[in-house]
């Protein structure tokens, strides 16, 4: 028997395993970080990391010069991200449907799984 698709049942699964996602979560390839650069032709960009889980892509991001805004509905996993400090990096508690920022704020979005 399956479980139907409901966010809450994501949030609460990703809650419990911080560990595990932190240590199975790798970065991404430099080539993908380098085609994020490319696109965004703007001075002091503001990026939006959706879904930035213990903020490994926010990071990422924020080390070419980015600065990043990481939500993520799980406080377990922005905990987590907050840990290691990072003037450019800001997370946020908050599902990507529900990101608390007008429109028009950031310069790209970038979501891993979407």
């Amino acid at each position: 028997m399956t479980m139907p698709f409901q966010k809450d049942n994501i949030h609460r699964n990703f809650s419990s395993v911080v560990k595990a996602y932190e240590k199975a979560r790798h970065q991404y390839p430099n080539e993908i970080i380098e085609w994020c650069k490319s696109v965004i032709k703007i001075d002091h960009p503001l990026v939006l990391d959706v879904d930035c889980g213990t903020g490994i892509s926010t990071r990422q991001l924020a080390d070419t010069g980015f600065e990043v805004v990481g939500p993520d509905p799980s406080r377990e996993m922005i905990a987590k991200a907050a840990e290691v400090k990072n003037p450019l990096c800001k997370y946020v508690v908050a599902s990507a449907e529900l990101i608390p920022f007008p429109n028009h704020t950031t310069s790209k979005w970038y979501n891993q799984y979407r």
